[in-house]
């Protein structure tokens, strides 16, 4: 399961020009692409947006297969990184626990 898989176009998802190129074959944006390559992987995706236009978007991924060759492409394009934050980063997590331990009105109630 992909939880939010856009990444708020994190790293350039929705100027990529590969994938771009491949939208443009099915008169489809970069993240109707992506999108369209995870359910093709059997990726189940929960996408997330406040735009009714791209919740719109995000659904009209039925009338259209990506090939092999485009997979394959867009396979290729893989860093092994994730697009957002890397959780099991020992410096993130020192970070958020600061950050909520300041920032955080129910922490400092339980302080008090």
């Amino acid at each position: 399961m992909a939880w939010s898989p856009l990444a708020r176009g994190m790293n350039g998802l929705f100027t990529n020009e590969t994938l771009k190129a491949i939208g443009e074959k099915y008169g489809k944006d970069n993240a109707q692409i992506a999108l369209k390559f995870l359910e093709q992987e059997g990726i189940i995706v929960v996408t997330q947006s406040t735009k009714k236009e791209r919740m719109a978007n995000n659904l009209h991924l039925d009338s259209f297969m990506l090939t092999e060759e485009d997979m394959n492409v867009i396979r290729r394009l893989d860093t092994g990184k994730p697009l957002s934050a890397v959780f099991t980063d020992p410096e993130l997590a020192k970070f958020l626990l600061e950050y909520d331990r300041n920032n955080n009105p129910a922490y400092k109630k339980q302080k008090q």
